[in-house]
């Protein structure tokens, strides 16, 4: 239960940092678009 308690923690932050590189990705998408 702890492992996966940290797994959730882990990805809620990857989908903060995704959220905040949204702009980033988008133009690198387009970049290889």
């Amino acid at each position: 239960m702890a492992r996966r308690q940290v797994s959730n923690n882990l990805l809620d932050l990857f989908c903060k940092i995704l959220r905040k590189n949204d702009r980033f990705f988008a133009m690198v998408t387009s970049y290889f678009r």
